[in-house]
């Protein structure tokens, strides 16, 4: 091989590196630019997992919906009838209490459920007077695993299914649509 054909060999090399380096920079990007519009209609939040930091465990949770249009929901949405919680390791998690509170896109506090007597979302009724809604969602895993309400009540109970290994919280009345959701918060300390 003469040195011209050397300089072409790695000019090509070169050549084909950069665009390699060209092609993953602009993927980079694209994938930096994507999100997910929570303020379309269509879409709704659904699931993320977190930790539990009082006894070093991580757990899924997922929304749960009701119906399109029930609770005075627009058509062709779901008003948020509560949260599953999957993963929880009860024997690690033992003498454990967790809060979770909702937040929209923005940062603010939602209510989770209505407390007032009232069987439609906040937006249809105001809910923002004391005593008219709950904001957290208060659990606890007593010192044999088993998990239960801190504050139960008749607007929100919660079941366990043992095929699955999930939790239910289900809101009897609830008071926001589950595309409002923007992020759950989980606050965990010792009992």
């Amino acid at each position: 091989m003469t040195t011209k054909q050397l300089n072409k060999s790695s000019a090509a090399r070169l050549n084909f590196g950069v665009l390699i380096l060209a092609l993953t920079g602009l993927g980079a990007v694209y994938a930096a630019n994507l999100s997910l519009d929570t303020n379309t209609p269509s879409k709704e939040f659904s699931q993320g997992s977190y930790q539990i930091k009082a006894c070093d465990s991580w757990i899924s949770m997922d929304l749960i919906s009701t119906s399109t249009g029930a609770f005075g929901a627009p058509s062709g949405l779901s008003a948020l009838s509560g949260i599953t919680i999957s993963r929880l390791d009860t024997k690690a998690c033992a003498n454990t209490q967790f809060n979770i509170d909702i937040f929209d896109s923005s940062g603010q506090e939602l209510p989770a459920f209505r407390t007032d007597g009232i069987a439609v979302l906040c937006a249809a009724q105001a809910c923002d007077q004391e005593g008219a809604a709950q904001k957290v969602i208060g659990l606890k895993i007593d010192a044999t695993g088993v998990v239960s309400l801190i504050k139960k009540d008749e607007f929100h109970s919660l079941s366990h299914d043992e095929v699955n290994a999930t939790y239910s919280v289900e809101f009897s009345q609830p008071s926001i649509l589950a595309n409002d959701v923007g992020r759950l918060n989980i606050q965990s300390g010792d009992l």
